[in-house]
């Protein structure tokens, strides 16, 4: 077996390892915000969609949502990050704010956080094992 082959066969399951601990790193992220972000009643104010490119030749059709909400007596109009179910103007929602910067909101909840962990483990632990098995093959 070459070098360049082995360094191939290799590449995958390091990708799939990196990718997995990406993901677990944006679950723990989500995790630890919806504990620390208060939560508080916001109104849609503004609903649009807009396209987003995803590659050169594939673009997804996004819901923006647009909420006004109150922290500390003072009234904030912003984008709301993570908007997930559909929503129209003049509708109630619960969002999560920044305690340190109140204008980021986001509709986050735990559920998309778990989800992130567990898929991100899956995919770690199988490049893991898979890099394991053939560095240990490799031995033999």
């Amino acid at each position: 077996m070459t070098s360049n082959s082995s360094i191939a066969r290799i590449f995958v399951p390091l990708v799939l390892l990196l990718v997995g601990v990406g993901l677990i790193a944006v679950g723990a992220r989500n995790l630890l915000q919806i504990a620390s972000f208060p939560e508080v009643p916001a109104v849609v104010e503004q609903v649009d969609y807009k396209y987003r490119s995803m590659t050169e030749r594939k673009s997804e059709l996004r819901q923006v949502v647009t909420v006004k909400y109150t922290v500390d007596g003072k009234e904030y109009t912003e984008e709301l990050q993570f908007a997930r179910e559909k929503v129209q103007k003049g509708d109630t929602v619960s969002v999560r704010y920044d305690p340190k910067d109140p204008s980021y909101v986001t509709a986050g909840n735990a559920k998309t956080g778990a989800l992130y962990l567990v898929f991100g483990a899956f995919i770690a632990i199988g490049g893991a094992v898979t890099i394991v098995q053939l560095l240990r093959g490799k031995r033999e």
